[in-house]
C-alpha cells in the first residue's frame, strides 16, 4: 500500500475501477476527471484502471492484476440492487470499508447519484466524481472520520447539492495532510 512520493507533497495512487452499474464510458471518464481534480488539490495523484466486471473478461485486463499488487485500492460503481445488498442506509451515495489485509475497497451507488443529480443543481458526472473522491478520501483518512461540512460530510442530501455543485469543493488541509500521511506510510 505504499505510494512513492513523486513531488514534494504529491503522492500517486492507483485505483481499480469496476463499473458494475454500467455507467457510460464518457460519463465515467468525466467523473474520474472530477475526482482526479479534487484529489490532486489534496496532493494525491489518481491513476484509474478499468477492470472487468465478468470473470470471462479477466484476461483482457492485465493492468488490473498488477494494480492489485501495487496498491490494493478498488472503487466499485454499483447499481441499485447491489447498493441495497451492501448498504443499510437508503440515503448513502457511497461507502468505504476499513482496509483489511492490504485491500481497500470503496463503493459508489451510481443509481442513487443519478436520482439526486440533474437539472440546474449538479450534473451526474460531477456528483459521481465528488462521491468517488469522498470515498477514496475515506479509504485514505479512515472510515471512521467524518466532517460536519465539505466533501467529507457524513451524508449528502438534496438540500446540500447546491454546495456540492460549487467548484470550490475540496478536502480541508487537515484531511489532505491525513491522506498524505497514510500514503507515506
Amino acid at each position: 500500500q505504499k505510494a512513492a512520493k513523486v513531488e514534494q507533497n504529491t503522492f500517486p495512487i492507483t485505483l481499480q475501477v469496476y463499473n458494475y452499474a454500467h455507467v457510460d464510458q464518457k460519463a465515467l471518464l468525466a467523473a474520474e476527471g472530477e475526482a482526479t481534480r479534487i484529489l490532486a488539490n489534496a496532493g494525491v495523484t489518481a491513476h484509474w484502471v478499468d477492470c472487468p466486471t465478468k470473470h470471462a473478461d479477466v484476461e483482457k485486463y492485465p493492468a488490473c492484476a498488477s494494480a492489485t499488487e501495487e496498491t490494493g485500492y478498488t472503487l466499485r460503481l454499483l447499481s441499485s440492487s447491489m447498493a441495497i445488498a451492501q448498504e443499510k442506509s437508503q440515503d448513502a451515495l457511497g461507502s468505504a470499508a476499513d482496509c483489511e489485509r492490504g485491500a481497500c475497497t470503496a463503493s459508489v451507488y451510481y443509481d442513487r447519484i443519478k436520482g439526486l443529480s440533474g437539472g440546474n443543481v449538479v450534473p451526474s458526472y460531477v456528483l459521481t466524481g465528488r462521491v468517488m473522491a469522498r470515498e477514496v478520501g475515506q479509504l485514505l483518512i479512515g472510515v471512521r472520520y467524518q466532517s460536519r461540512s465539505g466533501i467529507m460530510n457524513a451524508s449528502w442530501s438534496y438540500r446540500q447539492l447546491g454546495m456540492l455543485a460549487s467548484t470550490e469543493i475540496v478536502f480541508s488541509p487537515v484531511e489532505a495532510s491525513a491522506m498524505k500521511a497514510r500514503l507515506s506510510e
